[in-house]
């Protein structure tokens, strides 16, 4: 989770926000033009589920993106990029493509945009996943600030199960 607001890399849920003002369409052909993907580090990102959100000092475009042919260990991950809008179209003021890294096999578990804790936007990712008798769960609350996108929280839980019987076994160990 960022702590500080990352670098601009200029190359049906409760507590939603409502959608912005203004057409989402216009801005994901500012952020993305006619292709939306993104190369990370290790992985090549297709973006979709976007969301345009109204912050008080602008709209951004807040996008999921999925890794492709991704490993277990993969993360999916949130991108943010921050408009202005021209008109009946938008330019990008900053990018933020992994403004949120989490989940596994390249994907994010789910998201959603809270208005409901600050004064500004929220993104509530959740990520983890469950293999061999194990789960864990990650939650990032990371906020839609003027300077850029600022991590709040990273909060983990795990739980162990089986179905096999060992569980007992597990304990008395």
């Amino acid at each position: 989770s960022n702590s500080t607001a990352p670098a601009p890399d200029n190359a049906a849920m409760t507590n939603d926000t409502a959608p912005a003002t203004g057409n989402l369409d216009a801005a994901v052909q500012a952020a993305f033009g006619d292709n939306a993907t993104y190369d990370g580090k290790n992985e090549h990102y297709v973006l979709d589920h976007h969301r345009l959100v109204q912050a008080p000092f602008g709209p951004v475009l807040v996008s999921e993106g999925t890794a492709q042919d991704a490993a277990h260990a993969s993360a999916g991950l949130i991108s943010a990029i921050y408009l202005k809008p021209e008109g009946s179209s938008y330019s990008v003021v900053k990018r933020y493509p992994e403004a949120i890294e989490t989940g596994s096999f390249g994907e994010v578990g789910s998201w959603k945009i809270r208005d409901d804790l600050l004064d500004l936007p929220v993104i509530e990712a959740i990520g983890g996943g469950t293999w061999q008798g194990y789960h864990c769960e990650f939650t990032d609350l990371v906020e839609l600030a003027p300077d850029g996108p600022a991590g709040l929280v990273q909060a983990r839980g795990d739980a162990l199960a089986a179905s096999n019987g060992s569980w007992t076994r597990f304990l008395d160990a």
